[in-house]
């Protein structure tokens, strides 16, 4: 029973980690996507001022046909980037809804398993359990971060849908950059709490191993 009690608890801290690292997956693209939108942003203002430049243009013998047609070029690539950047961000939805699907069968699987009476005895395994968290609780987690993560990526994938009608308007685009920088459905407590309870099972573990 103990150990069975054992590999609960590490599976449940096994899916949780998972989980931790897809929070830390989906942070560390979005900020591509942001850093891709803040060169968006640039090239359109070099565009607009490309066109009002003729004077200065003229005098630095710039071809400004050449200039425009660079920058629509490059206006292009961020675009591709982009595009490539979010499929990235699906991808990382689609191991959020697997690793729910995991947390689901391992949170069904313990509520199938008998429940002990017998007094706990003092020990190292005991000691850790203080950290545990429930299957229950471990899905979720889980299922609130998953949803939440489909939620902001449909809804960001909706803004995308309509970025060519930004890229002409310096003020339009900068209002979807506040936007996308502000608005999110991703519960940040929710993500602290998990990280935390995944740092104090690990540094626990880690201080009563090293005693026993």
């Amino acid at each position: 029973m103990q150990q069975q009690h054992v590999q609960q608890r590490n599976v449940s801290f096994a899916l949780l980690t998972r989980a931790e690292v897809l929070c830390n997956t989906w942070r560390r693209v979005y900020t591509k996507v942001l850093q891709i939108l803040q060169s968006l942003d640039n090239n359109i203002a070099q565009k607009l001022a490309t066109k009002e430049s003729n004077a200065m243009l003229n005098a630095h013998e710039v071809n400004k046909s050449r200039l425009i047609f660079e920058q629509t070029i490059n206006t292009e690539n961020l675009i591709e980037d982009l595009q490539s950047t979010l499929k990235l961000l699906k991808e990382v939805c689609d191991d959020w809804e697997q690793l729910e699907s995991d947390a689901s069968r391992h949170m069904n699987k313990s509520l199938k398993e008998p429940v002990s009476r017998k007094p706990v005895s003092l020990s190292t395994s005991s000691l850790i359990d203080v950290t545990s968290v429930s299957p229950t609780d471990v899905h979720g987690f889980i299922a609130n971060l998953s949803s939440q993560h489909l939620e902001e990526y449909n809804s960001k994938r909706v803004l995308f849908a309509e970025l060519s009608s930004y890229l002409s308007n310096e003020e339009m685009f900068r209002n979807l950059l506040n936007e996308l920088n502000t608005n999110s459905f991703i519960d940040e407590a929710i993500e602290k709490e998990l990280k935390e309870r995944v740092q104090l099972y690990k540094t626990v573990k880690k201080v009563l191993e090293s005693v026993d």
